[in-house]
């Protein structure tokens, strides 16, 4: 996240705010958060390394899910040739 702010946001984006955006989006809170039966998390990785994440919730028995957060790597993963 800081790198994204430093790059595009931090001219309009408050700094307190990506503190806050920082401390709520951690292992912890997404550990705690899949314990929610209707939770779901989607982790993209390439060459062992997270380059993407997306998550949210199941919407009743309806078969529709709320997409709450979805993140990618700013930079592209480097290839292996």
């Amino acid at each position: 996240m800081l790198d994204c702010w430093e790059k595009y946001e931090k001219d309009y984006y408050p700094e307190k705010a990506l503190d806050f955006d920082i401390s709520v989006h951690s292992p912890k809170y997404y550990q705690d958060s899949l314990k929610v039966e209707t939770n779901f998390a989607f982790v993209a990785e390439e060459n062992n390394e997270i380059v993407g994440i997306a998550n949210g919730r199941l919407v009743d028995e309806s078969g529709l899910a709320i997409l709450g957060w979805i993140g990618v790597h700013p930079t592209p993963p480097k290839t292996k040739e």
